[in-house]
């Protein structure tokens, strides 16, 4: 939950998505997730993921905004 989140809320509502953007937001999601869980910063798992799905939103959108200006070949657009 916390790799995909940024990337599907990114993919609903943008018209254009650059892929380094979904995959950089799915790294940060699982980090996050690891850096907080595994050395027991938070003792609920739920609020664990929370924290993973908002870092992961927050990067993918910025990812994008900088990502998607460009004309890479990278860019997906999906509506017209």
């Amino acid at each position: 939950m916390s790799a995909v989140s940024g990337p599907l809320l990114l993919a609903i509502t943008q018209k254009k998505v650059h892929g380094a953007s979904a995959v950089a937001a799915a790294i940060c999601g699982v980090l996050t997730y690891l850096i907080i869980y595994v050395p027991k910063l938070e003792g609920s798992v739920y609020l664990c993921v929370a924290y993973g799905c908002v870092a992961s939103i927050i990067v993918a959108f910025i990812a994008n905004a900088f990502l998607a200006k460009g004309n890479s070949s990278k860019i997906v657009s999906l509506r017209s």
